[in-house]
């Protein structure tokens, strides 16, 4: 299947699964993975039965990411995402992707930066905008590298 028959099949489907209330602004094809860009993530966060019943539907892996035009700027984000982040995690670098709308967070305690169900990570989402990706940080320097 196409990459054009994939993203008007997803927006046929969506219209459909996804109510009124909930809007979408774009659907893009990014690897293997469908994305959705919403202008209001808080709504999606509260209904995942209809992300569910939408990948089931096409077969895909759906991905609900911000609208950039509701993401926070680079340097307000990332003081925000460092006041939300628990000290405990220890953050040792935070990198922006701003084509994909990703946040990488290099932490030496992944597991603390995540939180307990994805808590930390869903508040990050919805404060900030971005999509957070966390990642375990080397426990040593390497001389090579």
């Amino acid at each position: 299947m196409a990459v054009e028959d994939v993203i008007k099949l997803v927006k046929e489907v969506a219209t459909e699964v996804i109510p009124d209330n909930i809007t979408f602004t774009d659907v893009k094809v990014e690897s293997s993975n469908v994305v959705l860009y919403t202008p209001n993530l808080e709504m999606f966060s509260e209904n995942n039965e209809v992300i569910r019943t939408l990948a089931q539907k096409v077969r895909k892996r759906i991905i609900i990411k911000a609208d950039p035009s509701v993401r926070k700027p680079i340097i307000s984000a990332k003081q925000k995402l460092l006041e939300v982040l628990p000290e405990e995690a220890e953050v040792v670098d935070v990198k922006f992707d701003e084509i994909n709308g990703d946040v990488i967070i290099e932490a030496v305690n992944p597991g603390r930066a995540i939180g307990k169900h994805g808590a930390v990570l869903n508040q990050v989402r919805r404060e900030i905008g971005w999509n957070p990706i966390v990642i375990r940080s080397a426990p040593m320097e390497s001389k090579t590298l």
